[in-house]
């Protein structure tokens, strides 16, 4: 039921949260984005690359980040699913 939840809003968890870096539906994230910054320069191909190049930073880093890091950043992803905001949640937390 839970994981029904998840992937309603847009992320899949594959096993554990604090597992695999969660998959976000990085299309939609960046149609809502662009469309909520017109007129900024921000375009749907800028936002795809941001995006992408986060995620691969991300599968590169997953498995030396504390878990307890992940499970909070992870939990904190509300409405658009953003590995940007994801990967800066989890930088802030590597500096503490």
């Amino acid at each position: 039921m839970i994981k029904l939840g998840f992937a309603l809003l847009g992320i899949t968890l594959v096993g554990p949260a604090a597992d695999s870096v969660p998959r976000f539906d990085i299309q939609a994230a960046c149609r809502a984005q662009t469309s909520s910054l017109n007129g900024t320069g921000e375009t749907m191909g800028n936002c795809v690359k941001e995006e992408q190049a986060a995620r691969d930073k991300l599968a590169a880093t997953w498995s030396h980040t504390k878990p307890s890091s992940r499970e909070i950043c992870v939990g904190e992803q509300q409405g658009i699913h953003s590995y940007v905001d994801l990967a800066a949640c989890l930088d802030m937390y590597a500096s503490q």
